[in-house]
């Protein structure tokens, strides 16, 4: 297949945008098929994080309601990932590639299809990234402002969100935008969701030692239990095989981007592993990290696959459409 029938068909063209819309629907079937739905379990409360607990406490996260507002927010974080690449170009083509690996892989390794944490800090995060981009072509202090309070309320939800803090000080100081402004414009922005907590905590709950302890529990190791299935192990792992090679071949194969969407995709690829690392650790909240791990790895495979015309590409797109299927029907 020549690279530009490829781009034609890759193309967010309003066919592909419907197609995805109805892929999505097709895997989240158990929301509008109730009865359907054979998973069991329900989605961690994120160690107790301050801010699912209040959103929990009010509504059933694995009610109708519930499920409504995380399709929401899954298509919400699809269409923005859709428009990420349209405004930075960090990928040198249109592609409809990253959301539709989002769709699948989302929807096939994380259920229940429940409202939890991970969901809305995933949309958090990516709107921090989306920050973080634009300050580096724009250069405003606001824009550092809006990552640090973005990382803040995320680290709400999950503490370890706020280490991203550093990757995002190396992409600022790759791409020499660091200066004391955008500095104390971030340290301001992660400052005040604390301030607002400690205050709602200290004066309104008069419980001030639950967001006290809700930060220290955050270093102790997790007791949520990920499915360790075989086709599950087997299925990650290939997905795995695949991250490592796209990203193998970016550094040491594909040489043709400019500098600036190099750095920009670079850094995508430090946040991607950064994610792998926490997410390994298995420290409390760190079931929150898997939408946020499958999003960057969703942008990763989308870009190889497509720029990637080889023999091998095209095997491996065959090999992860039968897996993911056997994953749908078998799992």
């Amino acid at each position: 297949m020549r690279q530009g029938k490829l781009t034609d068909i890759i193309a967010p063209s309003a066919q592909n945008i419907i197609f995805s819309t109805l892929l999505a629907c097709v895997l989240w079937y158990d929301l509008f098929f109730p009865s359907l739905n054979t998973t069991e379990g329900e989605v961690s409360a994120s160690g107790d994080s301050p801010l699912f607990s209040l959103i929990s406490s009010s509504l059933l996260v694995c009610s109708v309601w519930g499920k409504i507002i995380s399709f929401a927010l899954f298509m919400l974080i699809n269409f923005i990932l859709l428009h990420f690449n349209e405004v930075f170009s960090f990928i040198r083509v249109r592609t409809v590639l990253p959301l539709l690996f989002f769709i699948i892989i989302g929807s096939l390794l994380t259920q229940p299809h429940c409202l939890s944490a991970g969901m809305i800090v995933s949309f958090i995060f990516l709107l921090a990234l989306y920050s973080g981009f634009f300050y580096v072509n724009k250069g405003h202090p606001i824009h550092t402002f809006n990552v640090g309070i973005l990382l803040s309320i995320a680290s709400l939800f999950s503490f370890s969100y706020i280490t991203y803090v550093i990757p995002f000080f190396v992409f600022v100081y790759s791409c020499s935008m660091l200066n004391m402004r955008s500095f104390l414009a971030m340290m301001m922005g992660i400052v005040l969701p604390y301030v607002y907590a400690f205050m709602f905590y200290f004066f309104w709950l008069r419980q001030p030692e639950a967001l006290i302890g809700y930060i220290t529990n955050s270093f102790t190791f997790s007791a949520y239990q990920f499915d360790h299935s075989i086709l599950s192990i087997i299925y990650t792992s290939f997905l795995g095989i695949l991250a490592l090679a796209s990203i193998l071949y970016f550094f040491l194969g594909d040489l043709q981007d400019n500098i600036k969407p190099r750095k920009e995709f670079s850094n995508l690829i430090i946040v991607f592993l950064w994610t792998f690392v926490l997410f390994s650790l298995n420290l409390t909240g760190s079931e929150t990290l898997l939408y946020t791990l499958i999003m960057l790895l969703s942008i990763i495979l989308g870009r190889h696959f497509s720029l990637n015309v080889s023999k091998f590409t095209r095997i491996a797109l065959i090999l992860f459409s039968i897996s993911s299927v056997v994953i749908f029907f078998f799992r």
